[in-house]
């Protein structure tokens, strides 16, 4: 592991480094805003740090809502970029009005879908279903239903559905995994597989038809899970692979497109947080390209990660206090600080098809930066375009 904190050439040559050192350690370009501005908004989504954010393809955003304390449950709806938010209406009424919210995603049918747990003593609801192809009330339905007994009990932190149908729930803080292999399994807990044998995922997407996820624990080296190469394989049973056995830590965010897998985290060691972008074949290690998150000497952590072609947004928070996000516009070859002032801890990201960035963070707070903003769309295209969005945490 090669650590280069001072040579600017370094940025430039670390594609041609991958083939001799396991990762290159390059020092993260810190910058001015570039010409960006940040619009601050808040949502009702007075969470500590348990929050996603999705945002559709016609640039409607969806804030989840994840702790249980009373009006800091269920999901908030905004129509105009952030500006102002409501919580919807469902039929029947009242399913998602005390539901922790942990993952928010679009399924292989449309609807929206809510993973997470009910607040209420007794209820076992995982995932809901939200169809929101016609005007509220939205028809509701659970997806997942938990039963009383490990790992069926499980509250589902991340949940993600491939384009037949296939679903995978993940434990919010276990190891514990649920698989559907078609929209006609029943929806108990019980008719789904059950699996604890791969270490805990901590984000979870798809890609191509395919799932990806990060991962690891405090006290085990960082992992991301790709998907499966041994033939026969089902879709769950991911491939780990360990970015780095020098340090303990997590991923805690995963971005995958055709050319690039992104993992962010923190290394748990030294309390840094870590930005690692893949340069070849994402299965070994050594083809990764590793920055640091950290400002100065100031500790770090890296909660999120969203990328669109090359625009790549990682957001997070300085340690002990402090929002922080850095930006790429190259792929990930060198990244700036385009941090917005506030203690806000950051853990989600959207970039829109005109590079408009959202991210949002505890205590409600919703974050819009312009600095990627594509200059020759004009502002309604934010609102109509083909928007995918590759973490949620």
């Amino acid at each position: 592991m090669r650590t280069d904190y001072l040579s600017i050439k370094a940025v430039t040559a670390s594609v041609h480094l991958v083939a001799i050192f396991a990762a290159s350690m390059l020092a993260t370009t810190t910058l001015a805003m570039a010409g960006g501005s940040w619009s601050t908004y808040i949502v009702s989504c007075f969470a500590s740090q348990e929050s996603t954010l999705h945002q559709d393809s016609d640039g409607t955003l969806w804030a989840g809502c994840g702790t249980a304390t009373s009006g800091n449950v269920g999901v908030r709806r905004s129509s105009d970029g952030g500006q102002t938010w409501h919580a919807p209406t469902t039929n029947p009424s009242g399913i998602i009005d005390t539901f922790r919210v942990h993952d928010i995603t679009r399924g292989h049918d449309g609807a929206l879908y809510l993973a997470g747990t009910i607040s209420q003593e007794g209820t076992q609801y995982r995932v809901i279903r939200l169809d929101t192809s016609t005007p509220e009330p939205y028809a509701a339905s659970a997806t997942l239903i938990g039963e009383p007994v490990v790992p069926l009990n499980s509250t589902i932190g991340h949940y993600a559905e491939l384009p037949n149908g296939a679903a995978l729930a993940v434990s919010q803080v276990g190891q514990a995994k649920l698989f559907r292999p078609s929209p006609s399994t029943g929806n108990m807990a019980s008719s789904w597989t059950a699996s604890t044998d791969i270490k805990q995922f901590t984000s979870l997407v798809t890609h191509n038809g395919q799932f990806y996820a990060s991962g690891s624990q405090i006290g085990i080296p960082p992992r991301i899970f790709l998907p499966p190469t041994a033939p026969g394989a089902e879709p769950w049973e991911l491939v780990e692979v360990v970015l780095d056995t020098s340090f303990d830590g997590e991923m805690w965010g995963i971005a995958v497109n055709d050319q690039r897998v992104v993992a962010v985290g923190i290394n748990q060691d030294d309390n840094f947080g870590k930005i690692y972008v893949s340069n070849g074949d994402p299965y070994d290690p050594a083809n990764f390209t590793v920055h640091e998150f950290r400002d100065g000497e100031l500790r770090s952590w890296a909660h999120g990660v969203c990328m669109r072609g090359n625009l790549i947004a990682v957001v997070g928070r300085r340690l002990p206090s402090g929002a922080r996000v850095l930006v790429s516009t190259n792929g990930g070859t060198s990244f700036t600080d385009v941090s917005p002032s506030g203690s806000a801890i950051l853990s989600s990201c959207v970039i829109a098809p005109d590079g408009i960035l959202t991210v949002m963070g505890s205590g409600g707070f919703i974050g819009v930066w312009d600095g990627m903003e594509i200059t020759d769309q004009i502002f309604s295209d934010r609102f109509s375009g083909n928007v995918i969005t590759f973490e949620k945490n």
